[in-house]
């Protein structure tokens, strides 16, 4: 019985003929239908036309552009930042179906069940807390909230709450039957260094829960409501067992669910948690917040899965300036399509703006946001002072190395354009400072000579397709035997798979191939499609890379035999090695 790291593989089949791999991939990026396949631009990597390949068939999809392959299980892993049980949980609760426990594998359900219990202590605090805002211990809180005139349904809607006491929710969670060691490892609890007590760390403050993408609570934030507060301004959480802070975005999960509602044109990234809940309250339910840290590569993949289009919003000053810079380096590199909003008045940040200006305020700010490109050569411009020629020349050194890290489908020249107009430096000297420095590193990297696969590989891959995507014409049998694949352990296993189905009657499934392995060879052969108008010469083509790959073992086989019988001098082992060296002769005279 085969087996992905301890679900059967029926089971998994089940799983996925009840996830469509197009309707799934589609609640992520647009398809379109071209003949039998559908096509979208690759989110995975930046592109502008669609290189992504998704073969409902065959229930798989492969990009043509960066080489991302496999199966809805492989999708949901990617774009959730998922790991292969967790995944399978993701669509097992999509269809409705009941995970079987992995065979063999009771620690790792032992570890999920741990971790189950983590995020069940998360979501039973921030009821705790929710409830403590409702009640007379939350005046306080409640009273600050009214005042930055968030009502009680943004309270309810955004799951905010209010910490009352060092021990309350401890407490709490010891009735429900959770240890301090839990919620140690979630981050509920904190434990004093010197006592080795625990306690809330959040205790006194307004309370807003962090969701992940999925909706589960995994950490929190606490802001002092009062200025007589002794502790600090603000506490966020460490990373635990169950939050990291470079791969969740605060509210993306309402983004994601408003999205599957409406389309959405574009997200709106700030910086605090407050300017999220004002926007939403005006209507912009599409706004998110970083953690307080650099956005990370993890943090850019997920806000890419939301929208291409991203504004974001930054404190007007120099070090907002700056550090927007360097957050937006980060989200270009995914190959999000950036603007960058600048709020005109000083000191107002969007919660500010969108209070005193309401929506359409607002919207307008975001109808004139400037291109992440224009954006970054303002900041430059900012740094220097142009009316001296050291301040100019030190303008053009520095907005030259930007413009050099842009790919040239950019459009260089226009922003060669507006270095000219700020510096006065002419524009054939921005060119060729621009090419000479590009074209030094170009032709210093070695030049790749292309290769041809060899023919035994690509015979193989091409034999395996046919066979696992159940061709009439491709049978397991076609082969003398799985070792006709050498030692190539992916083209065995592929081999083993078909073979075991077909000899229980049953139709191998190509999609399935990616639950036996994630070796990229897997990509390889079933993506080792050879176009023929005339089914004919399709056949003829799959049966002379069966012979191929015959012949190729007969033959090794009898080099082998029959270098063991001239080293053998035991008469009885010399006459068996004959015996199977005479089979194998009489194979090669049948197959020329």
């Amino acid at each position: 019985m085969f087996q992905k790291e301890g679900y059967p593989l029926d089971w998994l089949q089940e799983l996925k003929e009840k996830n469509n791999i197009v309707e799934v991939i589609s609640r992520y990026v647009q398809l379109q239908q071209k003949g039998g396949k559908f096509w979208c631009c690759c989110p995975f990597h930046h592109e502008k036309t669609a290189s992504m390949c998704v073969n409902e068939d065959g229930q798989f999809y492969h990009c043509f552009g960066c080489g991302e392959s496999g199966d809805v299980i492989t999708f949901i892993m990617k774009m959730e930042g998922m790991t292969f049980p967790e995944a399978v949980a993701f669509l097992a609760e999509r269809a409705g179906m009941q995970v079987p426990t992995p065979v063999g594998f009771q620690s790792n359900a032992e570890s999920r069940q741990k971790r189950d219990r983590l995020y069940e202590i998360l979501t039973l605090t921030a009821k705790f807390y929710y409830k403590s805002l409702m009640s007379d211990e939350g005046k306080d809180a409640r009273t600050y909230l009214e005042k930055r005139g968030v009502d009680k349904n943004l309270m309810t809607r955004f799951g905010l709450g209010f910490s009352p006491s060092y021990d309350g929710v401890i407490k709490y969670l010891k009735e429900q039957g959770f240890s301090e060691a839990e919620m140690l490892d979630c981050g509920v609890a904190w434990q004093s260094d010197k006592s080795r007590r625990v306690f809330d760390a959040l205790q006194g403050r307004m309370i807003v829960p962090i969701f992940d993408m999925r909706g589960r609570v995994v950490a929190f934030s606490g802001r002092a409501v009062t200025k007589e507060f002794s502790g600090g301004k603000y506490v966020n959480y460490r990373n635990t067992k169950v939050f990291e802070k470079g791969k969740v975005l605060y509210a993306a999960n309402f983004v994601k669910k408003e999205k599957q509602k409406v389309a959405i044109d574009r997200v709106i990234v700030v910086e605090g948690y407050m300017d999220v809940i004002s926007l939403a309250k005006y209507g912009f339910n599409n706004a998110i917040a970083g953690m307080g840290t650099a956005f990370t590569p993890e943090q850019a993949r997920a806000l890419r899965t939301l929208s291409e289009n991203v504004c974001v919003c930054y404190d007007g000053d120099a070090a907002g300036q700056h550090a927007t810079v360097r957050n937006l380096e980060i989200l270009n590199k995914e190959g999000l399509n950036l603007k960058v909003v600048s709020i005109p008045e000083n000191g107002m940040d969007p919660d500010d703006y969108v209070k005193k200006y309401g929506h359409a305020g607002f919207e307008k700010l975001l109808d004139n946001a400037v291109p992440y490109v224009e954006f970054v050569l303002s900041v430059i411009e900012k740094d220097n002072d142009l009316s001296t020629n050291t301040g100019r020349a030190k303008y053009v050194n520095e907005a030259l190395a930007f413009i050099k890290t842009l790919p040239e489908t950019t459009g260089r020249d226009v922003y060669l354009e507006i270095v000219h107009d700020k510096s006065r430096v002419a524009m054939n000297i921005l060119r060729d400072g621009l090419v000479n420095e590009i074209s030094e590193v170009v032709f210093s990297e070695p030049q790749i000579q292309k290769s041809e696969l060899p023919v035994s590989l690509e015979a193989a891959r091409f034999v395996l397709n046919k066979m696992a995507s159940d061709a009439d014409f491709a049978k397991p049998d076609d082969v003398i035997s799985r070792d006709v694949f050498g030692d190539n352990e992916v083209h065995k296993l592929v081999y083993d798979y078909v073979k075991e189905k077909t000899e229980a009657g049953e139709k191998p499934q190509a999609h399935m191939l990616y639950s036996l392995s994630q070796d990229e060879e897997v990509a390889n052969v079933l993506n080792s499609v050879k176009e023929f108008h005339d089914e004919t010469k399709l056949i003829k083509y799959y049966r002379d890379s069966v012979k191929l790959l015959n012949l190729n073992y007969v033959n090794y086989r009898i080099k082998t035999l029959s270098q063991s019988f001239d080293a053998c001098s035991d008469a009885s082992e010399r006459r068996r090695i004959f015996t199977d060296l005479s089979v194998y002769q009489n194979m090669l005279k049948s197959l020329k």
